[in-house]
């Protein structure tokens, strides 16, 4: 997982989504068990969910632009942050002949961005973004295709996530 796990971004998500629901007329706010239900999510998959909850006025579209420029935003303006020990492990395991991938909930774009933004990009062998595939986290389409690609049976892998969506998609 990219999110919670390489980079501490889950703040800046539920900013974002906070941001969202104001914006497009929302009533309430995004609470903590909201963050944990959509953490590992994709947007396609939230902006349906916020709009149901929060009665959120506007199509599908228009809502995930507004949402992924928020966060694009506070990512730029806040930087990301890397937790101590990243790097160091995952020199570690390529260190050890293993392949690392990164299966995130996030965008093609905004993963790429990140992990350039980081200097994580290099660390791994594929990154399974969630416009790779039909069924987003908490479904094991995101781990299934990152294993794929990196040439490994599922049951031979490992997933590092921070989110019930993780593990249930694990």
């Amino acid at each position: 997982d990219k999110d919670g796990v390489l980079m501490l971004t889950e703040l800046m998500y539920a900013q974002a989504t906070q941001q969202t629901v104001t914006h497009f007329g929302g009533v309430g706010e995004y609470t903590e068990q909201d963050r944990k239900a959509h953490a590992g999510k994709s947007a396609r998959t939230i902006i349906p969910e916020l709009q149901a909850r929060y009665g959120l006025r506007g199509d599908m579209e228009p809502l995930m632009s507004y949402y992924r420029a928020a966060y694009m935003h506070m990512q730029d303006v806040n930087g990301i942050v890397v937790p101590d020990g990243v790097r160091e492990l995952i020199s570690h395991l390529k260190k050890q002949g293993i392949k690392v991938g990164v299966g995130t909930g996030g965008n093609r774009l905004n993963a790429a961005t990140s992990l350039r933004q980081t200097g994580l990009a290099d660390y791994f062998d594929v990154v399974v973004s969630a416009d790779d595939v039909e069924h987003g986290k908490p479904a094991p389409d995101t781990f299934l295709l990152a294993a794929q690609r990196l040439g490994i049976p599922p049951e031979k892998c490992v997933v590092i996530g921070d989110s019930h969506n993780d593990r249930r998609g694990a």
